[in-house]
């Protein structure tokens, strides 16, 4: 909630977006939540309080910088590329 970026999929390899599977636990349990309610091309922003997010687990930032401190709350802006298919893997 400091305004600080821990994570941005546009810094991940080839800048792909993150592919999960919807209430698979991949993802933290605020999007599982709240992307059951999403659709194709949806731009979300998500408030997700500590105990939906990282809890009191250590999260080191993927874009550098200070780990994510014990118990933050945390936003998200989500862009829904794509739903309701099985991602193809290309080599």
């Amino acid at each position: 909630m400091d305004g600080r970026v821990f994570s941005d999929s546009h810094d991940e390899p080839d800048g792909r977006p993150k592919v999960f599977t919807l209430g698979d636990h991949q993802v933290v349990k605020c999007w599982d939540l709240a992307l059951t309610q999403a659709h194709q091309g949806d731009k979300l922003h998500l408030s997700c309080p500590s105990y939906y997010a990282y809890g009191g687990a250590f999260t080191q930032s993927n874009v550098g910088g200070e780990p994510l401190p014990l118990n933050a709350d945390v936003q998200f802006e989500i862009d829904v590329v794509q739903c309701g298919r099985t991602p193809e893997w290309v080599k």
